[in-house]
């Protein structure tokens, strides 16, 4: 490199002139410092860039429980009543992995009644089938965005299988939000006389916000 520095430095010399640095020691001694400074300025940043950007790429993220959400509505006679899961578990590897484990039995109506009666066998029956779990398979960009991301896997629920999409947005600081509309009745929740829409809404949305850090964080 320094040969290199020189060669174009002698090539940029006017013709029959001599290098200062061959007459005065104290030029020297401080230009090639100065110069080699240039060069680490130049090349070393991208490089290091890179290296960074990998490195967030390759963090997983855990969800932090007192700060972090999941919701859902659901129509009673046309009118949205709001439930939550107080207790859910969230993994995430930018790029690459989603997983979501929710505990059914934390699932919460603000009443007493409400929630005896969603643990039943013809809605949750959250005694035989506890957790809810979503693994992505995929995870692309929408519309090429750099925090919209669209993850494709398979939702359990209910001793049920399906396969659905996630929209969610996640900013590099450790912060994911969505939301998704989910058919109850794909799960059977609601059987028997509550699988049809004349008092219960087929249709269930489901927001989520939820605040993570890094495994390397800790």
């Amino acid at each position: 490199m320094r040969r290199a520095l020189t060669a174009s430095l002698k090539s940029c010399a006017i013709p029959g002139s001599a290098l200062p640095t061959s007459r005065y020691p104290v030029f020297r001694a401080l230009l090639y410092p100065l110069l080699l400074s240039l060069l680490a300025v130049l090349y070393t940043p991208h490089s290091v860039a890179t290296d960074a950007g990998k490195t967030d790429m390759q963090k997983e993220w855990r969800s932090i429980a007192a700060l972090s959400q999941l919701n859902y509505w659901v129509g009673f006679q046309s009118v949205p009543i709001k439930g939550e899961f107080r207790k859910f578990f969230v993994r995430y590897k930018p790029g690459d992995t989603l997983l979501v484990s929710v505990d059914i039995r934390s699932a919460e109506m603000g009443d007493s009644e409400l929630n005896s009666e969603i643990a039943a066998a013809d809605w949750f029956d959250s005694k035989h089938f506890a957790e809810a779990r979503f693994v992505s398979n995929s995870i692309a960009s929408i519309n090429d965005t750099d925090n919209q991301f669209l993850a494709s896997g398979t939702l359990q629920l209910k001793g049920i299988s399906r396969t659905i999409a996630v929209p969610f947005s996640w900013q590099p600081d450790g912060h994911i939000t969505g939301e998704l509309v989910i058919p109850r009745t794909d799960f059977a929740i609601g059987s028997g006389q509550w699988s049809s829409s004349d008092q219960i809404g087929i249709d269930v949305r489901v927001s989520f916000d939820v605040r993570l850090q890094s495994d390397a964080a800790e």
